[in-house]
């Protein structure tokens, strides 16, 4: 176990590390990473506790963790940048560039619908098996093929993990690239952020390998033997069928094994350290190191709410709010302020930016909680944040 924390925090935002030392004193057998970008400069950078578990290794400034669908938001502002860069425009049908797509009745699904969970494909008809699930080619033309479980645009639901293989492909046929590539050509690689879409092999080690919570477990095994009808939906939209087991990770398997991370499952699969991943944020609304990821209009027009309410599933609330793919600020998941808009991720992972503030924040963690017991570990960061920023301006 260790307690130890490492990294600095800018004059005057000590009380976020007071914060942060708190959390990883009380689950030291796990660790924690926490970057906040102000105005394009790096003003808090914290790691602590321990990476692995069963090796006693301790968490590092280039520890990396999977962020899970943390990764939604990094190709959601992928496309966002293809659309800044008028290669579509989300009120385009999605064959006009992926003409496969209009199989089994989704040949009038619009991008805007693709992109911002309304178009009907949460799951499969079929069981996905772990070795189809990192088939990127099988995927695709799994999703080609699949039955819209309601009419696209008219209802909305989260896609769990096909949300990757949506907009993965479409990142893909405009631009010739996987959206592994995109990512570390037009994202990472000018940054420099350690943030990755198939990890490379030599990094593998700097992995940190995520836990499930026992209360997660519970949290599940709770939920399948209820078998309610929203219940087996979320279930069935993690784990594909048998692709994942309910908390999405084992060891050595699913979302910890060295399969998935070569992958590209770029619904939940990126992989990143804290500094990387708000790095990409802080460049979103601010330029950072003399990179402006997106312009203000162009983040004025995918924050605009397209999937908010009750959704599809029969889900008691607080409900989610969906842009163009990006979270929005709401009662299931707060940010900063109102105009905020990223995404968080299984188990903890919260990556958003914000454009009041100029913000750019991550919080990864490798212990994954949730469920039973409320994880409040990135909403009392923010919350400290907002508390900073607020004095700083009375």
């Amino acid at each position: 176990m260790s307690s130890h924390v490492g990294g600095f925090v800018a004059d005057g935002f000590e009380k976020i590390k007071k914060s942060f030392q708190e959390i990883i004193t009380q689950a030291p057998e796990s660790g924690a990473a926490l970057s906040i970008w102000h105005r394009g400069i790096n003003i808090v950078n914290l790691w602590g506790g321990l990476a692995n578990r069963d090796t006693n290794a301790t968490w590092n400034e280039d520890t990396k963790v999977v962020v899970f669908s943390s990764t939604k938001g990094l190709m959601s502002l992928a496309l966002a940048q293809l659309f800044q860069a008028k290669k579509f425009s989300y009120d385009d049908l999605v064959i006009k560039y992926w003409p496969e797509y209009q199989g089994a009745g989704k040949e009038k699904t619009t991008i805007g619908q693709l992109v911002s969970h309304q178009a009907g494909v949460p799951f499969f008809a079929d069981d996905i098996n772990p070795e189809q699930v990192i088939n990127w080619d099988y995927m695709v033309s799994k999703i080609e093929h699949e039955a819209p479980t309601w009419e696209p645009g008219s209802a909305y639901a989260y896609h769990a993990i096909t949300h990757g293989w949506l907009t993965g492909e479409l990142i893909r046929r405009v631009t010739g690239m996987s959206p592994g590539q995109y990512l570390a050509k037009e994202i990472s690689s000018p940054l420099k952020a350690d943030t990755w879409l198939s990890l490379p092999s030599e990094l593998e080690s700097k992995v940190a390998p995520s836990y499930a919570h026992a209360d997660l477990i519970s949290f599940f095994v709770d939920l399948q033997e209820q078998n309610t009808d929203a219940g087996n939906f979320l279930i069935r939209s993690l784990t594909l069928g048998h692709a994942f087991s309910m908390n999405l990770v084992g060891k050595n398997e699913g979302f910890n094994s060295r399969a998935v991370h070569a992958a590209e499952i770029s619904g939940a699969g990126g992989i990143s350290t804290a500094h990387g991943i708000s790095k990409i944020w802080s460049s979103v609304v601010h330029e950072t190191d003399g990179i402006r990821l997106l312009s203000d209009e162009t983040v004025q027009y995918v924050t605009k709410v397209q999937s908010e309410g009750k959704p599809f599933t029969d889900l008691e609330p607080p409900y989610s709010k969906f842009g163009m793919g990006f979270q929005l600020d709401s009662a299931a998941r707060g940010y900063l302020t109102q105009s905020s808009f990223g995404h968080d991720g299984a188990g903890g992972q919260c990556a958003f930016a914000d454009p009041e503030h100029k913000i750019g924040f991550a919080f990864v963690t490798s212990e994954m909680r949730g469920g039973v017991v409320e994880d409040d570990r990135a909403t009392r960061l923010i919350g400290d944040l907002r508390s900073i920023l607020e004095d700083s301006q009375s």
